[in-house]
């Protein structure tokens, strides 16, 4: 991820503090593990058609562009995570 670019996108899209929307795709077996990490407890989950995978979406009020690139490298460590 080019932080740089992406910090410059945010500032210029959002007026800090502002509330951010989230999206991941986690392996199921993995939706604990990102719930544990960012402290999460209101979710909107969808599955994949067979399962497998799920979709996970949340909003949280972030101070500014760097919180929001701290929470995507968090969870860089979480396996088969996709960020979107």
């Amino acid at each position: 991820m080019d932080t740089k670019n992406f910090k410059s996108l945010l500032d210029n899209h959002y007026s800090w503090p502002a509330e951010y929307p989230f999206k991941f795709i986690v392996p199921a077996e993995k939706v604990h593990e990102l719930k544990a990490l960012l402290e999460l407890d209101k979710l909107d989950i969808n599955p994949s058609k067979k399962g497998n995978y799920m979709s996970i979406r949340f909003k949280r009020t972030m101070k500014c562009a760097q919180d929001v690139i701290d929470i995507y490298e968090k969870v860089k460590g979480i396996e088969g995570i996709m960020s979107l």
